[in-house]
């Protein structure tokens, strides 16, 4: 209830600081700049195939909606969310059984601190729930939430490269997370963002995260694509990729990371795409 109140104080400040700044409502996002490619948590839509019977499936975005024009570094207010979804086929490979949803929600500010450097200052809340198809019926029932302050460095080499890290203390949790957690990423385009939206840029994007529960758990995170879209350019535009990767450490299914102290190991490959 009280972070559902903060929200909404938030969104209602929006007319008042439109004000009391030079600010644009509902600008043109620029918060690709600010996200790489190899985080299941950052929010995307995707459609991914584990193995011949298991797949992970999300929907989730993000949009601009201030931007102070006045100020030098350009903040934009950012509103993002997703949710997602780890599924099953049964044995006769007839019926989709959907096992865990995740959610995710919260608000970011953009700051373009230099040409290529940026900083995001986020809140998000995580919520782990389960289906009445997961095979582990001890989840159901239980609470899982979690509170998350970030803060993340990107900086950009030309087009050809992106690394940067991100500082995000858990702040609450239910169960209980280590209050550290943080995370590392280099991504590397070998040609480049090519000049036309419509033809492939190929990239490989690593990254590395440590977060847990009774001990942090070290994730890396290795994927391959094909970008058609943008990903280095100030002008936003929808961006479809082909992807394939690897991951391993702790499971990406909330419940079973924070109450069973899961991990998981898995290579995948299927379609994400940015809005």
């Amino acid at each position: 209830m009280k972070r559902t109140l903060v929200a909404a104080l938030l969104l209602a400040a929006l007319p008042a600081a439109a004000h009391a700044f030079e600010t644009e409502l509902l600008p043109d996002s620029r918060h690709q700049l600010f996200q790489p490619y190899s985080f299941f948590t950052d929010p995307q839509t995707t459609l991914l195939w584990r193995t011949p019977r298991k797949g992970w499936g999300e929907v989730g975005g993000t949009f601009a909606a201030l931007e102070v024009t006045d100020w030098a570094w350009r903040p934009q207010l950012i509103i993002q969310g997703s949710a997602s979804a780890a599924y099953r086929f049964n044995d006769k490979y007839d019926t989709l059984l959907t096992e865990t949803i995740d959610a995710r929600v919260g608000l970011a500010v953009d700051l373009a601190i230099a040409p290529d450097s940026r900083l995001e200052v986020s809140w998000t809340h995580w919520s782990g729930h389960v289906t009445d198809n997961v095979p582990d019926v001890s989840l159901l029932g239980s609470n899982s939430g979690d509170e998350l302050i970030a803060f993340r460095l990107t900086h950009d080499i030309g087009e050809r490269w992106r690394v940067g890290g991100t500082l995000k203390p858990i702040v609450g949790s239910e169960p209980g997370m280590k209050f550290f957690a943080a995370d590392q990423f280099v991504e590397w385009f070998p040609w480049g963002q090519a000049a036309d939206y419509q033809h492939a840029s190929p990239y490989v994007s690593l990254g590395f995260e440590e977060l847990g529960v009774d001990h942090l758990m070290f994730t890396y995170h290795l994927q391959l694509g094909l970008l058609f879209g943008n990903h280095f350019r100030e002008k936003h535009h929808q961006s479809l990729r082909p992807v394939a990767g690897y991951y391993r450490g702790i499971d990406p299914r909330l419940k079973y990371a924070q109450f069973m102290l899961s991990r998981a190991e898995f290579g995948y490959f299927g379609l994400a795409l940015d809005f």
